[in-house]
């Protein structure tokens, strides 16, 4: 009987090739753990890590703002310093427009003279006044120039900047009508100083010519005082004024004088004025402006007065805006010159009873 050949070796290669295909199928590994099943504790299942799931309120976004650009602006030329309204510089503008065209309508019915004069480096005045004579306007110019120079030259003290001065003589007509308007109420005074326009008014009578010069002197000096050395008390203002007015009167041979019919007049001490700032109003202001000036006169003519006054007004000067305290005029009084009382009242009965019309003081 005749043999079939063999077949082992075709089968040998079928299964090595199934083999083959399995394990690059995967199936022993699935065979395998079909047969051999991993405990489930020993499982790892990987996935991608997840953040736990939170419940967060939403958060208002914070925004930084962004720095603003820069604005360049044209340099400007700096402003001069504003002054408060008790400095220098206090004058109200409105009333200083208010008060030159007011002053402009003089000319209507009657002819007036307007000139510029100037006292020193830093003091000028505005003069307006009707048509008078040469002579007049003269001794005005003189006198005031005379006053400012010895005034300065006694304290020692100076303008800090310039200033001007507005200084109208008017007939009494104009003169009531125009203080009026400026709002003064007062129809006995014979002149007036409107700080907030800076003007002052002086009445002219034609028959006491003399009257106006002596007034508008006085007017003068309540600008000095404020320009120079600031806000005083009303006894030193006015007694300041009082005794300048005088200034190179036509009778007299000496600069500054006091009137002798002042010693006359009930005199009262030192401390009654310096209390009585709220006073000024009433049956004794004349006598209050006359003591003042006799005071002032007395102070300036000794050595020791001499101190207490500069010492008072440099007091003065370092604030402009606050007048001193009654407490502090009398310290210094008692500081300078203990015994001032007797002084004042020796001085006194000297002139009560003098024939001159003018008692010297500088």
């Amino acid at each position: 009987m005749q043999q079939k050949p063999s077949s082992f070796p075709t089968r040998v290669i079928i299964v090595v090739l199934l083999g083959f295909a399995a394990v690059r199928l995967g199936w022993v590994d699935a065979v395998m753990q079909w047969f051999n099943p991993v405990p489930t504790s020993m499982q790892v299942v990987e996935k991608p890590a997840e953040q736990p799931i939170k419940r967060v309120k939403a958060q208002r976004l914070v925004e930084r703002p962004a720095p603003a650009a820069p604005v360049y602006k044209k340099a400007k030329p700096k402003e001069p310093e504003v002054e408060d309204s008790c400095q220098l510089n206090w004058h109200d503008k409105e009333a200083v427009a208010d008060a030159k065209e007011r002053l402009s309508l003089l000319d209507d019915n009657l002819e007036f003279e307007k000139s510029q004069f100037r006292l020193s480096n830093y003091a000028t005045v505005n003069l307006i006044t009707p048509k008078l004579s040469d002579d007049y306007h003269q001794t005005l110019k003189t006198r005031l120039s005379t006053a400012y120079t010895q005034y300065r030259r006694f304290f020692q003290v100076s303008a800090p900047m310039p200033y001007k001065i507005n200084l109208v003589v008017l007939p009494p007509r104009y003169y009531r009508d125009y203080i009026s308007q400026f709002g003064s109420s007062s129809s006995t005074n014979i002149g007036v100083y409107f700080g907030a326009s800076n003007t002052a008014f002086v009445k002219y009578n034609s028959r006491y010519p003399e009257q106006s010069l002596t007034t508008a002197v006085h007017e003068a000096m309540h600008v000095f005082n404020y320009r120079l050395i600031g806000r005083m008390p009303k006894w030193l203002n006015e007694g300041l004024a009082e005794v300048f007015e005088n200034t190179l009167y036509f009778d007299s041979e000496k600069v500054i004088n006091v009137p002798s019919r002042y010693f006359k007049e009930r005199l009262f001490m030192l401390s009654v004025l310096i209390d009585s700032e709220e006073s000024w109003q009433g049956a004794d202001t004349l006598r209050m402006y006359r003591n003042s000036a006799l005071w002032v006169g007395f102070l300036m003519q000794s050595s020791r007065g001499k101190q207490v006054l500069k010492a008072l007004l440099q007091h003065e000067a370092t604030n402009v805006c606050i007048k001193l305290s009654a407490e502090q005029v009398i310290h210094t009084l008692i500081d300078y010159y203990p015994r001032y009382e007797e002084a004042f009242n020796n001085w006194s009965k000297t002139h009560v009873n003098t024939k001159a019309e003018f008692v010297p003081i500088l």
